[in-house]
C-alpha cells in the first residue's frame, strides 16, 4: 500500500525486517528503533551521481544531530544493486554515520518513486510529513526543523 503524505505509519512499518549495511557489517533490522526521530528514508542507487554527492552532508547532519534524526539509506533491488555493488560505494566513501539498507522491496512499495536520489521525512511521532527530491535537502533545512520542533516541545502550554 502506498503512503503519502499526512499518512500515519502502520504498525508494520517499524516491525518489518531490512538487511542492513553499515561500517562493513551486513546484518538485519527493523526500524522500531528508530521511534521518536525524525526517520528520513533515502532512495538511493549505485550509480546515482546526485545520490552519492548528498552523502557526506547527510553523513554530518547524523554526527551533529544523532538522538533528534536516524538518515537511512535505501537501496531497492529494482536498481540492479546488490551487496557487491553497494558495498565498495560505502566502503571507499567518507561517511561514517550512515547505514544501508539494501535488497528492499518493502519501503520502494511503500513510497513509489521515479526519480533518485527521493526522500521520505517521517516525524518522530510517525507520520509522513514530506516526500521530496535532493533540493530539500540541505542541512540548513533539517536544523531549522529540528530546532522548530523543539521549540515546540518545549513551549510552554497556555490557558
Amino acid at each position: 500500500m502506498a503512503l503519502k503524505v499526512g499518512d500515519k505509519l502502520p504498525d508494520s512499518f517499524w516491525t518489518q525486517a531490512h538487511l542492513t549495511y553499515t561500517a562493513g557489517k551486513a546484518s538485519k533490522q527493523n526500524l522500531s528503533q528508530y521511534k521518536g526521530k525524525v526517520l528520513v528514508l533515502d532512495f538511493w542507487a549505485s550509480w546515482c551521481s546526485s545520490c552519492l554527492k548528498k552523502w557526506p552532508m547527510l553523513d554530518s547532519v547524523q554526527r551533529l544531530y544523532p538522538d533528534q534524526v536516524k538518515i537511512m539509506l535505501v537501496n531497492e533491488t529494482r536498481n540492479g544493486d546488490d551487496l557487491s555493488k553497494i558495498r565498495p560505494k560505502m566502503d571507499r566513501s567518507p561517511i561514517t554515520a550512515l547505514e544501508s539498507i539494501y535488497a528492499d522491496t518493502l519501503l520502494a512499495n511503500q513510497f513509489p518513486h521515479r526519480l533518485l536520489p527521493h526522500y521520505v521525512w517521517i516525524s518522530e511521532k510517525g507520520t509522513v510529513m514530506a516526500i521530496t527530491g535532493a533540493d530539500f535537502m540541505q542541512q540548513s533545512i533539517i536544523k531549522r526543523l529540528l530546532t522548530e520542533r523543539s521549540m515546540r516541545q518545549t513551549k510552554p502550554k497556555t490557558n
